[in-house]
């Protein structure tokens, strides 16, 4: 009996993994959405097992909605992201991680098919609630070292895998703030909601 392959596309973040040495993903596009940031955590709450951001320069805790790159559908475009294997553990350890998202079925709209199924993970729509909230009273941002990691990340793929990123992603309003990240261990914190 011949096991089920699984496959994560990821756009943003996710790319990490090959900055870890996992060497087993290659580059993909992703038709039918575009690239955006209009997904935030409210840097408010405190939750076990996740993090909050400090003001660099202040060493305080800024109020404000920290924004990060989403997906959403859109007729004509394209996203460009890394496709790598995983198995249902690290698909377990994934929707923990990426508390903001969903994860989806994109196995059909791959321009590169791959055997198997390919999920990716997409804002909720309560992540995408606090970005508008941010927004609307302007203290949403964009965290400096976030903002970078993406680019270095698609960077290692090569220039052309940047020069790609950075046409198919919508630019973000947001100001870029430097923040130093806090983990937040599990058993500790309290703050109720979900960021």
């Amino acid at each position: 009996m011949s096991r089920e392959k699984h496959h994560v596309f990821g756009y943003g973040s996710l790319l990490d993994r090959a900055d870890q040495g996992d060497t087993r993903g290659r580059i993909c596009h992703l038709s039918g959405y575009t690239r955006l940031w209009n997904v935030a955590m409210d840097n408010r709450l405190t939750l076990p097992g996740y993090k909050y951001y400090l003001d660099a320069k202040t060493n305080e805790r800024p109020e404000v909605f920290v924004v990060f790159l989403n997906i959403a559908p859109k007729k004509g475009a394209q996203v460009n992201g890394l496709v790598l294997p995983v198995d249902k553990s690290e698909l377990a350890s994934l929707d923990t991680r990426e508390r903001n998202y969903s994860r989806v079925n994109i196995s059909g709209d791959l321009t590169e098919p791959l055997d198997g199924t390919v999920w990716t993970y997409i804002g909720t729509d309560e992540a995408r609630a606090r970005y508008e909230r941010g927004r609307r009273e302007q203290r949403a941002v964009v965290s400096k070292e976030y903002h970078d990691q993406v680019r270095r990340q698609f960077r290692n793929f090569g220039a052309d895998a940047l020069a790609e990123f950075e046409r198919l992603t919508e630019p973000t309003t947001c100001p870029v703030a430097e923040l130093i990240r806090v983990r937040v261990p599990e058993g500790e914190g309290g703050g109720a909601g979900t960021t």
